[in-house]
């Protein structure tokens, strides 16, 4: 009896080894892995520090008044717009059915701003124009089953009316 319950807690502690020794191996992988990366990392940010510095020369050779100083980092990979994901198109439709007409998308992100700040500097904002801009005119390009594109100069769109959607649009 003492022989088996012997040969049971070694089987068990071998086991716990093989647990450990799979560990083991997946965290030196994952470390020497984060070590390729930091090196990657390191160099990346020497550069980004070099285009860094001759923006700022560019800028100021442009731009005299201009304070880098004042410039709030951007995260890449990251909404930029002030509002809640999704609440700019919905918005945009919204005033899209109230108007009742055909707009272009430069109108209609204006309205979308408008009524969605209630602060001024970002309504003033061009590139959160610029931004609202891009993200409403890919939307209602990809959003056909439910606009339509009037045409002219600049493009015009407009909601299909409910009597004339597709019910089957597949």
């Amino acid at each position: 009896m003492a022989n088996g319950n012997y040969k049971l807690g070694i089987r068990r502690q071998y086991a716990r080894w093989l647990g450990e020794r799979v560990q083991l191996e997946r965290d030196i992988a994952r470390i020497e892995k984060s070590q390729q990366l930091l090196e990657e990392k390191r160099s990346r940010l020497g550069q980004i520090n070099k285009v860094t510095e001759a923006a700022v020369i560019l800028m100021a050779e442009v731009d005299p008044t201009w304070n880098p100083e004042g410039v709030k980092p951007r995260y890449v990979n990251r909404q930029v717009l002030p509002w809640e994901h999704r609440t700019t198109t919905a918005t945009a439709f919204s005033i899209m059915r109230e108007i009742d007409r055909p707009i272009s998308v430069l109108e209609l992100s204006k309205l979308t701003i408008a009524r969605l700040s209630d602060k001024q500097d970002v309504r003033e904002d061009p590139d959160i124009l610029d931004r609202v801009r891009s993200n409403l005119g890919n939307g209602l390009r990809n959003a056909t089953d439910l606009v339509r594109n009037i045409g002219g100069s600049p493009s015009r769109w407009k909601i299909i009316p409910f009597e004339e959607l597709d019910p089957d649009p597949d």
